[in-house]
């Protein structure tokens, strides 16, 4: 077994041991009316009608809402090539007429990076990246060049993918490109933006860009400790960036001080 299917192996035996403690009686039996209703639909208006894949998505998002991700991966990969199929879909009207209803090629990119996401979750990724690119590619498409939340989205899968796979260069790219999204979006403040920040100093730290990522931490470290407190996991992490860094620069007693 390579080290691939290993950490596959890995993750599935965590996600069936954490599934019922964080789903809900609740989630556990809209579950069970959501998987009948995608059957009652394929039946009425078949496999690739809009309301049938709409259905099918929706339960993808319960299941990665409940950890369940291989079950996720399953869904959301039958609403993309659901989607990829249907590129118009049809219900027959009373007269026997087809009435058409068009799925948009928005839909389509969000179901490929929602499987993307859920790739991300399995620690599949390079078949993650793969998505997340064609997705950017049609979203950009799609919307142009306006900061949009679907490519902010989208970014940031890809970052995290980049980053894991130790692709260093391409997700510094990513990252910048994120994090002036964000913080055009958001502000520099906010705490999305500063999570982004943290991150992308991390992925410095990797790549041994040491000054830029105290950079980031030395400006962003106030913010994320005024915003979000000193023992947020953001906070937290951008104070091990630091500590990583002071370590390094041979400042030991400095590090020991954060």
């Amino acid at each position: 077994m390579d080290g691939g299917e290993e950490g596959k192996e890995e993750h599935d035996n965590a996600e069936s041991k954490n599934y019922f403690v964080v789903c809900t009686d609740e989630q556990r039996a809209e579950m069970v009316v959501l998987k009948a209703y995608i059957t009652e639909m394929m039946e009425l208006k078949g496999t690739e009608h809009p309301d049938t894949l709409n259905s099918i998505n929706v339960y993808a998002e319960l299941c990665f809402l409940t950890r369940h991700f291989t079950e996720a991966e399953i869904f959301f990969r039958r609403a993309w090539h659901g989607r990829q199929r249907a590129l118009t879909a049809y219900d027959m009207a009373s007269d026997g007429s087809r009435r058409v209803f068009p799925v948009y090629d928005i839909t389509i990119y969000n179901s490929q990076k929602r499987l993307a996401d859920t790739l991300n979750a399995l620690r599949r990724f390079t078949e993650s990246e793969g998505l997340y690119v064609e997705a950017l590619e049609g979203t950009e498409k799609h919307v142009g060049s306006k900061v949009h939340a679907d490519l902010i989205s989208i970014v940031e899968g890809l970052a995290h993918s980049l980053h894991e796979q130790k692709k260093y260069s391409e997700g510094e790219d990513a990252y910048r490109r994120l994090l002036a999204m964000y913080g055009a979006v958001h502000g520099e403040q906010d705490s999305r933006t500063l999570t982004v920040t943290s991150n992308f100093a991390r992925l410095l730290r990797d790549r041994g860009n040491l000054p830029e990522a105290e950079h980031l931490c030395t400006t962003s470290l106030d913010d994320c400790t005024a915003v979000l407190g000193r023992d947020h996991p953001t906070t937290q992490a951008m104070v091990e960036t630091m500590a990583f860094i002071k370590h390094a620069q041979g400042k030991s007693g400095e590090a020991e001080d954060m």
